[in-house]
């Protein structure tokens, strides 16, 4: 029935309603297929029905149907059944799962795309729910006005933010560039127009042409040591600014594990930092010259990422290797810890555990670097967890991310010499569900006839309140993601298949970070911002930063959330572009909840190009 008065709300109006159109989520692919990565149809028609009766009058709603139908019929979307989620994560064993697949790394979703799948029109999906055409018409005329169906060349992926008072996000065209990677870790773009990764179970590093995915080894290292369990491998690289400029300075550094005592019981595991020289007739990396060796190393939290600064220093992250938690609960963490100058003199560098490193270029210590304790060394800044991105603003300004335990993933401005306060603080200095139990010291039972708990700490392990510590260099992180009151519960119902509760807790596992400048080119509203890749969620966030980049603006922004372990990112010279690779396997979480093990596109590198404002659509980001 046709209301007798009805109701003038404006498309904007409409918009600022809690219809939740922030959560619409289309991608295209140039052929004219789409995937529907949010289900939108299912979940918001009848919500959109109820705003069906802005429309005036019946003739109204009959010409929308017979205009904008049509063109329906025509999009395809694909649709897939969630499949149930697999307890295996990392090629690990149940019971090497606790250890390895934890918060810091995991993360869990259900497939929204995979085997099974089969494209349906728009219409045919509508109509499997018994939707009224005027309501199809409705919900095209609002997509219209999104502009989620005007789509450039290429298609379009609108993006997920993660508030809905938020605006309309940018268009981006997606397109996978390669696939078969193992384990991708590093991505940077090199002077030669190419991608260059290094893989951390391949074991190798690899050059990919962005226009056909080509790839093309530079290099394969047999030395590396690498378990399936572990997070060792190939890990960190930087290339020189002069590389293929004609200087002769065409170096590439890489870190990676090895096994410092082939003999012993175990692997002995290392980290080394070596400088190679890059053959641009071969395109092969030779002439490996070791610059620092023996570096802490583990099976967890090995930090790994390295950048080359502006001053002309190799900067390198050391994680707390897992340290006081799962198979290595028993382990102290050394984060707080400070070498003595017989210990640099004597070229032992086990403090170096939960640091970010500041090196000359052939691996001395450089002689600005913070005197800390009385000791100059190769540390730039300590109290750290999992530091997995570091990344310099073009005014020097240096930013590290790092993961959380079950809250509070942090971003963090670095500065020489001063303290971040893991582990006797998460997040900010708040109390807030964090308390630090030193596992290391139990006293009464020792720790090794401890059975390890994240949730209940024993009587006889040592626990200290964040309030109760203090220090004079202690330095608050610019964001955290995310804090929680006391009493959270801890053990989602959700995320119980396996007791796999960590891939519930409130953080997102922030794999790498980047700093966007723009050109004339490029995004607008993105100059002067943080991206961040995210392995549990799956999401790309975007930190807008205060003038001074000093502070953020403004809640984090999540662009393209799918089930996939975003890696690391790359930006092309146009800043138009971005690259997002993805993990081989592992846990990792999306739009629909629940958990999975089944990656969206695994051991990938994806395109991820902006296409420009539509307008009247899309509104920057402030």
């Amino acid at each position: 029935m046709i209301p007798d008065k009805p109701q003038r709300h404006t498309l904007n109006q409409m918009k600022d309603s809690n219809l939740g159109f922030s959560k619409l989520e289309v991608l295209t692919n140039g052929a004219g297929r789409g995937i529907s990565s949010t289900r939108w149809a299912v979940h918001h028609c009848s919500r959109l029905f109820q705003y069906w009766k802005v429309f005036s009058a019946h003739a109204l709603r009959r010409s929308l149907a017979d205009v904008l139908i049509r063109p329906l019929e025509k999009v395809r979307v694909m649709v897939a059944v969630p499949r149930p989620a697999s307890a295996d994560c990392s090629r690990q064993s149940r019971v090497d799962l606790a250890r390895n697949c934890q918060a810091s790394q995991g993360g869990s979703h259900r497939s929204v795309y995979g085997s099974g799948t089969r494209y349906k029109s728009i219409i045919q999906l509508l109509s499997a729910r018994k939707l009224r055409v005027e309501t199809v018409a409705f919900i095209r005329a609002v997509i219209i006005y999104f502009g989620l169906l005007s789509l450039p060349i290429g298609g379009f992926l609108t993006n997920n933010a993660l508030h809905a008072d938020q605006p309309p996000l940018e268009p981006f065209a997606f397109r996978v560039v390669a696939t078969g990677l193992d384990f991708p870790w590093e991505m940077t773009w090199g002077p030669d127009g190419f991608l260059w990764v290094t893989e951390r179970v391949g074991k190798r590093v690899t050059r990919v042409r962005p226009k056909d995915g080509k790839k093309t080894t530079a290099l394969t290292i047999d030395d590396v040591y690498q378990l399936d369990s572990g997070q060792d491998g190939v890990l960190g690289m930087a290339l020189h600014p002069e590389l293929l400029k004609g200087t002769g300075n065409d170096y590439v550094y890489l870190a990676y594990t090895y096994d410092a005592d082939v003999s012993a019981n175990g692997p002995n595991r290392r980290v080394k930092i070596r400088r190679y020289t890059y053959n641009a007739i071969l395109h092969t990396l030779a002439s490996p010259v070791d610059l620092i060796t023996n570096l802490p190393a583990s099976d967890d939290h090995n930090g790994g990422r390295m950048v080359l600064g502006p001053d002309g220093k190799l900067y390198y992250t050391i994680g707390d290797q897992g340290g006081n938690q799962f198979a290595n609960f028993c382990n102290p963490i050394r984060s707080q810890q400070l070498p003595t100058a017989a210990q640099v003199k004597a070229r032992d560098w086990t403090t170096y555990q939960g640091k970010v490193l500041r090196l000359n270029l052939d691996g001395s210590i450089p002689k600005d670097n913070p005197t800390i304790a009385g000791v100059v060394s190769h540390i730039y800044s300590y109290g750290h967890r999992n530091p997995q991105g570091i990344v310099f603003a073009p005014d020097g300004t240096l930013y590290a991310c790092e993961h959380g335990p079950k809250t509070d993933d942090e971003v963090n401005l670095i500065e020489a010499g001063k303290n971040y306060g893991w582990p006797h603080i998460a997040g900010d200095q708040d109390d807030r569900a964090y308390v630090y139990g030193n596992w290391s010291a139990s006293t009464g039972p020792p720790c090794s006839a401890l059975t390890y708990s994240t949730y209940t700490i024993p009587p006889s392990v040592p626990q200290q309140k964040e309030s109760e510590w203090s220090h004079p260099d202690f330095v608050p992180p610019l964001k955290t993601l995310y804090t929680v009151d006391n009493g959270y519960n801890f053990q989602d119902p959700s995320c119980a298949l396996d007791e796999q509760y960590y891939l519930c807790w409130p953080t997102v596992a922030p794999s790498s970070l980047d700093f966007y400048t723009a050109n004339e080119n490029g995004i607008p509203g993105w100059e002067n911002s943080l991206l961040m890749p995210t392995l549990k969620r799956g999401t790309l966030y975007r930190l807008k930063l205060s003038s001074d980049r000093r502070a953020t603006v403004g809640d984090a922004i999540g662009y393209f959330k799918t089930p996939n372990r975003y890696r690391d990112i790359a930006l092309s010279p146009d800043k138009r572009t971005l690259y997002l690779c993805t993990d081989s396997e592992g846990v990792t979480s999306g739009a629909m909840g629940g958990n999975t093990a089944t990656r969206n596109h695994p051991g990938a590198i994806l395109e991820f190009r902006y296409t420009g404002l539509m307008s009247g659509v899309n509104v920057p980001a402030k």
